[in-house]
C-alpha cells in the first residue's frame, strides 16, 4: 500500500510539474504576442 501511495504522489507531481510548465508556456506566448503588438502595431490590422 506504500508503495502505490508513494506512485500517486510521484504521479500528481509530475502531472502539477507538466501543467505549471504549460502555464508558463501560454504566458511566454502571451508576452510575445504583446511584445510584437507594441513594436509593430501595423501587422495586427
Amino acid at each position: 500500500m506504500r508503495y502505490a501511495h508513494a506512485a500517486r504522489t510521484a504521479v500528481s507531481c509530475q502531472l502539477s510539474a507538466v501543467s505549471y510548465h504549460a502555464n508558463q508556456r501560454s504566458v511566454v506566448n502571451k508576452l510575445g504576442v504583446l511584445v510584437r503588438l507594441v513594436e509593430n502595431p501595423c501587422s495586427f490590422y
